[in-house]
């Protein structure tokens, strides 16, 4: 994948930083943005988009990996919130498995710790 922010683009073999954040930029422009601006994502209720980068610092080594970017999209987030919980990926498992109505979580999702912070009040969910 060449629009994933720590390769170079394919039209550029050896190429800079900020070149390789500008194509995942792009990429994220060209299809994320429309998605993002649909009436059915848009509609209460309707779309939750998770986007995460899994890459920290090399040097950053704090709980297990360092922290990640993590940033959640839709009508029933809050907007422009910032928590300050320390999370682990088994959170964004049960979060997901939440949202699409499950009760039974895989794997070390059951004891993950929850995320409904991100939620105001109750969404129907």
């Amino acid at each position: 994948m060449v629009d994933n922010a720590h390769s170079c683009p394919a039209a550029i073999p050896n190429c800079t930083v900020p070149q390789k954040l500008a194509a995942a930029d792009n990429w994220l422009a060209t299809n994320i943005d429309p998605l993002i601006k649909s009436s059915d994502f848009n509609s209460p209720g309707g779309g939750l988009l998770i986007i995460t980068f899994d890459e920290s610092d090399l040097i950053d080594t704090l709980m297990g990996g360092g922290h990640i970017i993590w940033v959640l999209v839709g009508p029933d987030v809050k907007n422009g919130y910032v928590s300050t919980t320390c999370y682990q990926h088994e959170s964004t498992l049960r979060f997901m498995s939440e949202a699409i109505g499950l009760t039974d979580f895989p794997g070390a999702a059951v004891t993950a710790a929850d995320m409904e912070e991100f939620i105001p009040g109750d969404t129907g969910r």
